[in-house]
């Protein structure tokens, strides 16, 4: 017999506590069914973990695809697993639940855009609209799948039989996020403690776990729209007009996207002012104290809390001159090249660049920064100072040194040149990383920025000129 066979009228709606426990036992008995229905969103998701590895063009191409992919997977899926709650006497197989998705994949898609625009025009307007719309609409789905009402209709049938019992349907709805919370919560929190002690995602583990309960507040609602089907008794519907709505969808349908374009802009605003205050012209640093002459792995640093907007600012460097990149093509001739000295590293540098030490008590880290007309175009930093900047390898301009001091300590030294890229793409910079293979000495790394209009010649000038000294 069907969970959801028709029963004898009722009087009033089932307690909260019914419905989520009926919810509980049909979701536990049809779990591999309801698996199925959500086969085409989980691909997705194991899809986009890969894309969030990715960066650059590459991030921004695959972003948009998956984007495209999401709006279909989303409506199949829930089209699939309402399938599944409105035949759960059957033994679906795939291939059925599937086609059965598809079947209605469409209108299930435009009352997700009619409800949601007018939803949010309601709770944008006015707010309280937008929750009373929520509760009227809450049941569309169901009237589709139930009865075959598609769109606007769907809406409209779902708010008559709301009609009577909205303070009851919402109650119920709140309750069911209520224990579907607690619920999570109990499953989940000690696996969640014990993953991110491992270093995992748990955001993308709670995102996951979220996609899996999809099921139960369809099965929820169904029940819930059964039930207030039988308190109606087959009483006449007054459903209204469509005319105010349709209105207020088109107020949704053009004030949401002004204003999800309008938060584009804002974003892309921010990043232009973040990208004018000299990026372009200063180079990241990474010092580190550890001994191994594996190449720099910039990406692997994007992780980190601190930009090199922030440094700038730290160690009050005026940013607002802009270099002219053709001048440092100038440079390259190094007759007139002045020397600095930090312990046991000795290299030359422009002598149109002037030196600005820095606090280390404020910095950690930076030890100087060099300056040419008031912009930041290199640095050097001892020990480790990671900051959250993007790069990838340009191909061919990587090279490696050996020094030694007094017969006995041994340095490594390399050269590695860099593509911005991410949000600082063209802001090219090159590296030079010196760490001794032996002994406690400390490592140092010095980065020079080579921007997107001139070659990295500079910077190789300083890394050949680099020798190591004695301090004593």
């Amino acid at each position: 017999m069907s969970q959801f066979q028709v029963k004898a009228p009722v009087t009033v709606l089932n307690s909260s506590a019914e419905l989520f426990k009926e919810s509980f036992n049909i979701y536990k008995n049809k779990f591999s069914s309801f698996l199925f229905a959500l086969i085409p969103s989980l691909v997705v998701f194991v899809v986009s973990y890969f894309v969030s590895m990715l960066s650059g063009n590459a991030l921004i191409f695959s972003s948009i695809l998956l984007m495209l992919a999401y709006v279909v997977t989303v409506p199949l899926s829930t089209s699939s697993v309402l399938f599944v709650v409105f035949n759960i006497e059957k033994d679906l197989s795939f291939s059925e639940i599937i086609k059965g998705g598809f079947s209605k994949i469409l209108s299930v898609l435009w009352i997700m855009i009619i409800s949601f625009f007018i939803i949010s025009a309601g709770g944008v307007l006015f707010l309280i609209p937008g929750v009373i719309f929520s509760v009227w609409f809450s049941l569309s789905l169901s009237v589709l799948f139930g009865e075959d009402k598609k769109g606007m209709d769907a809406l409209l049938v779902s708010r008559a039989y709301v009609d009577g019992y909205w303070l009851g349907v919402l109650w119920r709805s709140f309750v069911f996020g209520i224990f579907m919370f607690g619920v999570s919560t109990a499953v989940l929190i000690q696996p969640l403690i014990l993953l991110s002690m491992f270093g995992f995602d748990t955001d993308r583990i709670i995102s996951f776990a979220g996609l899996l309960s999809t099921p139960m507040s369809l099965i929820y609602t169904r029940l819930l729209y059964e039930n207030i089907k039988r308190l109606k008794n087959g009483a006449v519907l007054q459903v209204g007009s469509k005319w105010s709505f349709i209105v207020v969808f088109l107020i949704g349908g053009i004030l949401i996207p002004a204003i999800m374009f309008g938060g584009i802009m804002v974003g892309l605003f921010s990043i232009l002012n973040r990208v004018n205050v000299n990026v372009d012209n200063y180079s990241s640093v990474k010092m580190n104290n550890e001994t191994e002459t594996s190449p720099v792995d910039f990406q692997s640093m994007v992780s980190t809390t601190t930009s090199a907007v922030d440094l700038i600012e730290n160690t009050n460097i005026a940013t607002t001159t802009e270099v002219v990149p053709q001048k440092i093509n100038l440079f390259e001739d190094t007759t007139n090249w002045k020397t600095y000295t930090y312990k046991n590293y000795q290299f030359k540098y422009p002598s149109e660049w002037t030196v600005e030490l820095i606090n280390n008590s404020q910095t950690k880290s930076s030890v100087a920064n060099f300056i040419f007309e008031g912009a930041v175009v290199g640095n050097l930093t001892c020990p480790i100072r990671e900051i959250g900047y993007e790069g990838s390898e340009k191909d061919g301009i990587t090279q490696n040194k050996k020094l030694t001091l007094n017969s006995s300590s041994v340095f490594d030294v390399t050269f590695d040149s860099f593509r911005g890229i991410g949000e600082f793409v063209g802001d090219d910079f090159s590296l030079i990383k010196m760490s001794p293979k032996t002994g406690s000495l400390q490592s140092c790394e010095i980065g020079i920025s080579t921007g997107k209009y001139y070659s990295p010649t500079v910077a190789k000038n300083i890394f050949d000129s680099i020798k190591v000294v004695s301090n004593d």
